[in-house]
């Protein structure tokens, strides 16, 4: 894909639906780690360096207006909701199942609509 693609306005909900995500869990990250205690709390700090690192990296397709950017964050978000669908599938969630399987799923939809609009 050529690097000079921009993203239109009409492209714009994207970026913002995989910024709220990451945010969303940035948030769920930082909580755990200020109310949890040794092993736990070393675990939410880990969640929390990478809800941090998918935020910053979000950001990216807002600066510059970059299609690749925003497929690759898009992307990424698809394989973490669907991720938590699977960890949603062990602890028998149905709200930790489909909540995630059904984001990942309009994640991948729209990653899939933008592959196709971008020529």
């Amino acid at each position: 894909m050529n690097s000079n693609h921009r993203i239109s306005n009409d492209r714009a909900v994207h970026p913002l639906r995989v910024s709220y995500g990451d945010q969303r869990s940035l948030g769920f990250s930082i909580a755990a780690a200020l109310g949890a205690t040794g092993t736990a709390r070393t675990m939410a700090l880990y969640a929390c360096a990478r809800s941090m690192a998918l935020v910053i990296a979000s950001a990216v397709p807002f600066l510059t207006g970059s299609t690749e950017w925003l497929q690759a964050i898009a992307w990424s978000m698809t394989i973490v909701q669907a991720s938590y669908a699977v960890i949603g599938t062990t602890l028998k969630d149905r709200m930790k199942i489909f909540g995630p399987a059904g984001t990942a799923l309009l994640n991948l939809l729209a990653v899939m609509w933008l592959t196709q609009a971008v020529p």
